[in-house]
């Protein structure tokens, strides 16, 4: 893995979402190719540490790296505690109880216990998304075209009819939209994708807000989706309950 050795300034801290409060803080940050700081890598603790060395590639580490460290960052602004103190973990999962696959949570301070926390990364940006109520972000970098294979995988009949009939590169941007609004909702109802994307309906070609509806956990659930603004080359999505009226702030770190 390769360290590039900088000082990375301290991240201003943010108001704090209250409890079962629809307020959004949402964050971007750019993760440098194969690269992370040695500041970076200081704040990771021991677990995160093995997790990184497990990773497949060093693009694939340093972004691991990267992103953890800038989340703690993050995170210890808005909750006003020191680095140490702040210890992720998991949620139990929803559908099974296990706490190896639930949504990302704040262990430690308690003072975040309270806190929903969704965390995504895509080549080269990173995102964090923090609230009182359960929340989703995904982020996906853009291709120059997706794969008939994909879209078949990943679409429904309307969706599908609707993205293909779109000229390049419309069509793809179409389809991230999609892509990503699915992914927020699913992470938002905190199960990921263990279910069959195609028949998750999101209003393909209808710019945000949409309301998606999620059949999973053995109930039915609404969900307001978001376009969020990122840089050129990503699509983003935001996923909170139907009817959050909550302001959803962005901002690059």
């Amino acid at each position: 893995m390769t360290t590039i050795r900088t000082q990375v300034p301290p991240v201003p801290p943010a108001p704090l979402p209250h409890a079962d409060t629809p307020d959004v803080r949402v964050w971007w940050w750019r993760i440098p190719d194969g690269a992370f700081s040695s500041s970076d890598l200081a704040l990771l603790d021991r677990a995160e540490m093995e997790n990184a060395h497990r990773k497949k590639s060093a693009n694939a580490a340093a972004e691991y790296i990267t992103c953890r460290a800038t989340v703690r960052r993050l995170l210890a602004g808005m909750l006003q505690a020191p680095f140490s103190e702040i210890s992720l973990g998991r949620k139990p999962c929803p559908e099974c109880g296990s706490a190896e696959h639930g949504p990302p949570a704040v262990l430690t301070p308690a003072s975040g216990r309270h806190l929903h926390i969704s965390l995504s990364r895509s080549r080269g940006l990173g995102m964090l998304a923090v609230s009182g109520l359960p929340v989703g972000i995904d982020v996906e970098r853009e291709r120059d075209r997706c794969s008939a294979e994909l879209v078949d995988k990943v679409l429904g009949p309307r969706e599908r009819a609707i993205v293909l009939a779109a000229p390049e590169p419309v069509r793809t941007r179409e389809f991230l939209r999609c892509w990503t609004r699915k992914e927020a909702v699913l992470k938002a109802v905190g199960i990921g994708i263990v279910t069959v994307l195609s028949e998750l309906e999101t209003h393909a070609g209808v710019p945000g807000p949409v309301e998606v509806t999620a059949d999973a956990l053995g109930s039915v659930s609404a969900w307001q989706v978001r376009d969020v603004e990122v840089p050129g080359g990503w699509t983003a999505s935001i996923a909170l309950p139907a009817g959050a009226d909550g302001d959803v702030t962005v901002r690059p770190v």
